[in-house]
């Protein structure tokens, strides 16, 4: 992997929250799967060498977001749950593969997973490190421990256990599967039938075992919980993290901010009933979750007014489409806009997660040596948490994985004649243009005389599947074009390039909308249907190359 150098955008990170300001007019310098240098883009692009440039249009960069609540393997009453119930391994494993890459395809790049089905996790995460399948980092809890009869004992998602022994095996037997960190209910919740949210479902002595023996491993805790005396409890036997925290009251959010014992909201789980409706979810875990929705967001603001720290998580899938978003940037929206502002929020979806993990040597930060975990955005986040609706850009590892400017519309030419395509005079080709990603060291696309031209080896990469797909193509698949050429078009304005698809059976043996000899514009989508799927593929450079322009007739 060749170093990359991002350029024309914004850099900002959770810094922010503690007076770090942003760095317009930035430059990232990314080699391997980590980033070397950032900083004001001159002073970076003198240390850059022959890096691939890439643009991001004046766009605000960011570290990829955390989502330190999630669940891959989601199944609740309802209908929808029952599908997901009803899943054989195989099928199980694929469908938390496909919900592991569309979340990281909507900016989040780190997942905390806290309580997954039959420890498929575990295998997903294998699969993700090992670069088989996209997906963000996980980190994980396996089966999250509960009592006999316990929150979510009726799921492979939960382990049930009884009495300090009992606990003290549960927990051992998760760090024995390879968990990084240990789930616990401690009370009811919003989606058992015969509990409530103020249910104790654990005794003192069952929870001591549980953080006793976690800590011991080097492991933290979180723990499921609802009502304050259940809470307080807990964070005084040395409990890292509440989920939910439905019910605080102001002396125990005191107790939480003192003993440093974090707060995952999930404010989503109180205000989705388009969710719910849409999972088939009864009507009796509706009533409760929604009812609980104006103590739940008390709760939340006496965590603030403590100065507990709160952390980003869904609890809902993290990609799910939820009013005009996903999942993931709907909670922080709400997280911010119920007190904690634009800059906080950005802390609480990457540096402050990152901290909690004990990654944040790794993540959290646009820092040199943390990971190239980055998205980019046309909004200023640090403005506005909105912001984050607008992302378009995604890069994990030092590799990027969206780039909607892809979907900008195919640049297609002027047909004359039956089949004949009009074509530049290569003579028209400009010596005085970048060319985005690909320039000479002098930041110049040149010519050594009339007829030559920058030339570059060029894939088509399939960049969605609309629909199903029927032919066993993936995301990613891709296709090298015979030859190619970047020429200035005849208005002036556009580089393009000139992309040979005969050299394509699949696609010629398809209805399509490509022609040999059309104008492609750089980064540009085209479509490929089917009666069943419409493969969206996407024109990517490769390496650049001299050739004489005689080459393209």
């Amino acid at each position: 992997m060749g170093d990359i150098v991002i350029v024309n955008c914004t850099v900002a990170d959770g810094r922010a929250a503690s007076g770090v300001g942003p760095v317009a007019d930035a430059a990232v310098l990314v080699r391997g799967d980590r980033i070397a240098a950032v900083g004001p883009r001159e002073e970076i692009l003198k240390g850059a060498g022959d890096a691939r440039r890439v643009d991001l249009g004046g766009a605000y960069l960011t570290p990829g977001l955390v989502n330190m609540h999630t669940h891959l393997s989601l199944s609740l009453p309802g209908a929808g749950g029952d599908g997901v119930k009803g899943m054989g391994p195989h099928e199980l494993a694929l469908y938390m593969a496909d919900g592991a890459r569309r979340t990281l395809h909507c900016g989040v790049t780190t997942v905390r997973c806290v309580a997954e089905k039959d420890h498929a996790d575990f295998a997903l995460r294998r699969a993700i490190d090992s670069g088989r399948v996209p997906g963000p980092r996980v980190f994980t809890a396996g089966r999250a421990l509960v009592c006999t009869g316990g929150h979510g004992h009726e799921g492979t998602d939960t382990l049930e256990c009884d009495g300090p022994d009992g606990f003290r095996r549960g927990t051992r037997a998760q760090i024995r599967a390879g968990a990084d960190l240990i789930k616990v209910m401690i009370s009811g919740g919003i989606a058992g039938e015969h509990e409530r949210i103020d249910t104790p479902q654990l005794f003192a002595d069952e929870m001591a075992a549980v953080l006793s023996t976690a800590h011991a491993w080097g492991r933290k805790v979180t723990a499921h919980a609802g009502p304050a005396a259940v809470i307080a409890e807990a964070v005084r036997l040395g409990l890292d993290c509440v989920e939910h925290g439905y019910e605080l009251t102001p002396e125990v959010a005191a107790l939480m901010a003192e003993r440093g014992t974090a707060l995952v909201p999930t404010l989503l789980v109180t205000r989705c009933k388009e969710f719910f409706d849409e999972l088939g979810v009864p009507e009796w875990m509706q009533c409760r979750s929604l009812g609980a929705g104006p103590r739940h967001l008390e709760s939340y603001a006496m965590a603030l007014a403590a100065g507990v720290e709160v952390l980003l998580g869904s609890d809902m899938p993290p990609f799910w489409d939820f009013e005009g978003t996903n999942a993931t940037v709907r909670e922080l929206e709400h997280m911010s806009d119920s007190g904690l502002g634009p800059a906080r929020a950005l802390y609480a979806a990457t540096l402050g997660p990152a901290r909690w993990l004990g990654a944040d040597a790794d993540l959290g930060t646009v820092e040199p040596g943390r990971y190239a975990d980055l998205i980019a955005m046309d909004a200023d986040p640090l403005a506005a948490t909105s912001a984050f609706r607008t992302v378009r850009w995604v890069m994990k590892g030092g590799e990027v994985v969206r780039d909607d400017r892809a979907a900008a519309p195919t640049a297609r030419a002027v047909v004359p004649a039956a089949g004949a395509v009009e074509r530049p005079d290569p003579a028209e080709t400009i010596a005085d243009t970048p060319a985005d990603g690909a320039a000479t060291p002098g930041g110049e696309l040149t010519t050594t005389g009339e007829g030559d031209m920058e030339l570059y080896d060029l894939r088509v990469v399939v960049d969605r599947i609309e629909g199903r797909s029927v032919c066993g193509m993936e995301v990613g698949d891709c296709f090298e074009l015979e030859r190619s050429a970047q020429l200035r078009l005849p208005d002036g304005k556009h580089f393009c390039v000139y992309a040979m698809a005969s050299v394509l059976p699949f696609l010629a043996a398809k209805q399509r909308d490509l022609a040999d000899g059309d104008w492609l514009a750089q980064d540009s989508l085209f479509s490929c249907p089917d009666p069943e799927e419409r493969l969206v593929m996407r024109v990517e450079r490769t390496r650049r190359r001299r050739m004489d322009s005689a080459d393209l007739t």
